[in-house]
């Protein structure tokens, strides 16, 4: 998944973030990130895996274990996002703390639709005198 991925946006937030409540705004502001979502927790949880693993060569690899875990957060699993919390990577140093901030932050949602059928009430009129 990340061999076609660039995330110039949390790339340039990556860069200037000086609190990992900067930098987790912002990468919940990127549309790219917020996109991610849509490809699973599995797999976002595999490709956090993988990121948190190896040494950064770049700015971007820097970068990727943070853009994972947000965006494990934007989905509706809780387990997948606790297990992401427990990762302990070497070179990402604020990836315990933010872990921390998004799952105490973190609000299941579930939607439902209902359907609800017409219901037809009839009504008596009084047309009396006082």
């Amino acid at each position: 998944m990340t061999a076609t991925m660039h995330f110039p946006e949390s790339v340039g937030a990556f860069a200037v973030a000086n609190t990992p409540s900067f930098l987790v705004r912002k990468l919940r502001a990127d549309p790219e990130v917020n996109g991610l979502k849509s490809k699973g927790s599995e797999n976002l949880l595999r490709e956090l895996a993988k990121s948190v693993k190896k040494k950064p060569k770049s700015l971007e690899d820097a970068v990727l274990p943070y853009v994972f875990i947000v965006a494990l957060s934007l989905t509706d699993d809780g387990n997948a996002l606790r297990k992401a919390a427990s990762f302990k990577p070497r070179y990402a140093r604020w990836y315990s703390e933010i872990a921390t901030q998004l799952l105490s932050a973190y609000k299941p949602s579930t939607y439902v639709t209902l359907s609800v059928l017409p219901q037809v009430k009839s009504f008596q009129s009084y047309s009396g005198g006082y």
